[in-house]
């Protein structure tokens, strides 16, 4: 009897081998918060498995990338806002958790004297490795040809109102930024809090000024409309009020511990969240569609498998 073996596909050893490397990666983190030796050595030590647990969460990740390439063929390597909603949200979802873990990877190396915290960030970047993977599974080659989205001309009024949210997100920039030097010159004239307190304040009334400004010059627009105003808007909108309210909870708890801000970079961070929240914000204004000519798909079909 002659038996047949069934060959794995390319795009299937390539998943296989990434999800190899993401164990790689998940175990050098998990060693880095495991030493016997001296203090000064598990410094050093740490630094080096940290920083090539990175690297092979990086490789990992853009291996499930090079896995819709070698499976679709329509696949691409920048097509944003393509492939279907679902894809679109798992993608938008997953490189967001991989450039949070990227940075909390950074911070812990350049900031040699914390210990642990290893194996919370191997788990993290095992998460972001499986949300990559699975996307690329709820890939819609039906619509790769047409974006999800449509976008929408705003009005020039808004855009010379944009200028005052520049303005408050530059003062939070500088603010924050102004922390950050007075950490690394070890100056504390007005106590590093005040600073973080100021610059999220700054980035929560650009982000209600983002709000107005929809409110009042676009068509349809309400202060309070969950889920509508179309699929792209609402994933834009979510991730950029969630990034807002995380930026809340570490100024809160700045104010409990003002400690917490000795880790080098910490506010630089907290700067790129805010900014992040801001530049979604602001963009999901040129998605927008009226509830009138629109209805939510993915509400749609969730009602739909819920009704079923």
């Amino acid at each position: 009897i002659k038996k047949e073996t069934k060959m794995l596909k390319e795009h299937e050893q390539i998943q296989i081998f990434g999800a190899i490397i993401c164990a790689i990666a998940l175990a050098l983190y998990i060693r880095s918060d495991f030493f016997d030796k001296s203090y000064e050595e598990n410094q050093e030590r740490r630094v080096i498995f940290l920083f090539w647990g990175m690297l092979s969460h990086i490789w990992s990740c853009a291996l499930t990338t090079l896995v819709g390439l070698w499976r679709y063929p329509t696949f691409r390597v920048f097509q944003p806002f393509c492939g279907g909603n679902v894809f679109v949200l798992f993608q938008g979802f997953g490189w967001a958790l991989f450039g949070i873990s990227v940075t909390l990877t950074l911070l812990a190396i350049v900031n040699t004297a914390t210990i642990g915290g290893g194996t919370a960030l191997g788990i993290l970047n095992a998460f972001t490795h499986i949300i990559l993977t699975l996307s690329i599974q709820l890939f819609d080659e039906s619509s790769e040809k047409k974006p999800a989205i449509t976008l929408n001309t705003i009005p020039t009024i808004i855009s010379d109102w944009k200028k005052l949210v520049y303005l408050f997100v530059i003062v939070a920039v500088i603010l924050f930024e102004s922390d950050e030097l007075c950490l690394w010159l070890d100056v504390g004239m007005f106590g590093h809090s005040i600073f973080v307190i100021l610059g999220t304040f700054s980035f929560g009334l650009a982000a209600t000024t983002t709000h107005i400004l929809g409110y009042r010059f676009i068509s349809g627009y309400q202060l309070f409309q969950p889920f509508e105003g179309g699929d792209t808007f609402i994933v834009l909108q979510g991730f950029g009020w969630t990034f807002l309210a995380i930026l809340f909870d570490l100024c809160v708890a700045v104010i409990m511990s003002p400690h917490f801000l000795e880790v080098t970079g910490m506010c630089t961070l907290l700067c790129f969240i805010g900014c992040s929240s801001l530049f979604m914000l602001l963009t999901s204004l040129q998605y927008f569609t009226p509830s009138s000519s629109y209805s939510s798909t993915l509400l749609q079909s969730s009602l739909l498998q819920a009704s079923s």
